[in-house]
């Protein structure tokens, strides 16, 4: 249910027009750091809910990363950034690298 529910909140954040948003002097963070963070959270978030497919989650997100950058091209008030959608990716990339890491030092126990 979080999971769900923190991709639906993530998509009106990614969508609405950037003057909606909360002034970028409260997340001193830079733009692609902020698409890391939200993707390695998702993908953690997504594997706790569904473990047995792991993959498929990984997939779903670096797809809807995509789409979001696509959607945002048309809107008018955003613009969809390939570099944005490689940040997601990479976002994702660590979790699986982080969960490949913990199963490889489970196994050597």
């Amino acid at each position: 249910m979080i999971f769900f529910s923190l991709i639906f909140i993530f998509t009106i954040l990614f969508l609405v027009p950037l003057y909606l948003l909360p002034p970028d002097d409260i997340f001193h963070w830079w733009d692609k750091a902020q698409h890391m963070l939200i993707f390695f959270i998702l993908s953690f978030l997504g594997v706790i809910a569904y473990p047995r497919i792991p993959k498929t989650i990984f997939f779903a997100l670096a797809a809807f990363g995509g789409l979001i950058e696509i959607i945002q091209s048309f809107t008018g008030w955003r613009t969809g950034e390939l570099i944005d959608w490689y940040a997601d990716l990479v976002g994702i990339l660590a979790m699986w690298l982080t969960i490949r890491s913990f199963m490889f030092i489970r196994e050597q126990t």
